[in-house]
């Protein structure tokens, strides 16, 4: 299992993004953004940039208890965000 340690800073106008409600979404999207790399790592001869995160659907539908398939449309959903 991966060490996780730091923080990280959420801003209050979280609770005015357009997915907050859609619990699926704000699930991935947290649990994402807490398990990124903060630092530059290596993996399997491969470097990670903070920010960069290496895991699967299936992964990640088991780490949050949803389904793959709303794990797909939760990211589907992200990546049609503003940035």
């Amino acid at each position: 299992m991966v060490q996780l340690n730091g923080f990280v800073k959420i801003h209050r106008k979280l609770v005015r993004w357009g997915w907050y409600t859609d619990n699926v979404v704000k699930g991935v999207f947290l649990h994402l953004l807490l398990t990124a790399n903060f630092k530059n790592a290596k993996w399997m001869g491969r470097t990670l940039k903070k920010g960069q995160l290496i895991t699967t659907y299936g992964r990640l539908a088991a780490d949050l208890g949803f389904s793959v398939q709303q794990v797909r449309t939760a990211i589907k959903k992200l990546e049609s965000t503003d940035r």
